[in-house]
């Protein structure tokens, strides 16, 4: 074939998938990279987004050979201006280590923080980024449901906010935070739902979800911390099998917390 898949296309994926299939088990196979449990996790890969993961610089560039040489065998290219290296740093430590890695001879940009398949990821694993990102979005959701839709029925409003405003994206796997970032979040959520229903902001938050028969945010956070839990443990997929049975997770721990520490989520670990 000459030509790549359609971008945008409901298949793209899937098929491109298959394309690259070839390389995620060689890079399984490598007997280099990150694992668990004797599980190799050396790469995460959604069609033409790959992740490699390493705990030495050496196992890395092992794992950036042997794409290359996929790339080569398969008539693919590299960007390597859209390809970057982060350098995750133990905690309470700053990193100033600074290794050159290259990809196809062109050196990659060293990262603080990216964005993988829309979750923002730090090189410390704090995850205010990621929280901040989402709660700036609930803001623009929030804002433009109440600016267009002020004439509408009560009940078309609370359907509109269900609809929009309580997806949280990759909310399950906030384990890591400062309680002001939680907050801020919170509180954006409670302040939406005011707007949307022109309630004055000094109105009780815990009546108007209650009032509306809405979830309020401790709720789903509830819910999607045992949604993501009852998956993982369900799934057939190695990776995601490895990490349902480790209960010393952080994301046990937060499914922990966000039902046994009933309205209050953990701090952070």
């Amino acid at each position: 074939m000459e030509c790549g898949v359609r971008q945008g296309g409901l298949t793209s994926p899937r098929l491109f998938n298959l394309y690259v299939n070839q390389l995620i088990e060689r890079l399984g196979g490598a007997g280099v990279g990150c694992s668990i449990d004797g599980i190799r996790m050396n790469n995460l890969s959604y069609a033409d987004d790959m992740v490699l993961l390493s705990p030495s610089v050496g196992g890395l560039k092992r794992l950036l050979q042997l794409c290359e040489e996929y790339a080569e065998m398969n008539g693919l290219s590299y960007n390597a201006k859209k390809s970057e290296f982060l350098v995750f740093r133990g905690k309470n430590k700053l990193s100033s280590f600074k290794p050159k890695i290259q990809l196809c001879g062109n050196p990659l940009k060293q990262v603080t923080e990216f964005k993988y398949l829309g979750h923002v990821v730090t090189d410390s694993l704090r995850d205010d980024s990621d929280m901040e990102r989402e709660r700036r979005a609930l803001s623009v959701r929030g804002n433009m449901l109440a600016r267009r839709f002020a004439r509408c029925t009560g009940q078309v409003k609370l359907t509109l906010f269900r609809a929009y405003c309580q997806s949280f994206y990759t909310c399950s796997l906030w384990t890591d935070y400062r309680q002001r970032t939680y907050s801020a979040l919170r509180v954006q959520y409670n302040n939406v739902l005011r707007a949307v229903l022109r309630k004055p902001r000094h109105c009780s938050a815990s009546a108007m979800f209650a009032d509306a028969r809405v979830d309020d945010f401790y709720a789903i956070m509830r819910k999607r911390a045992a949604s993501m839990m009852r998956r993982l443990m369900s799934s057939t997929n190695t990776l995601l099998s490895a990490l349902a049975r480790k209960l010393d997770s952080p994301l046990w721990r937060c499914w922990g917390g966000a039902h046994i520490g009933a309205k209050r989520l953990p701090r952070a670990f």
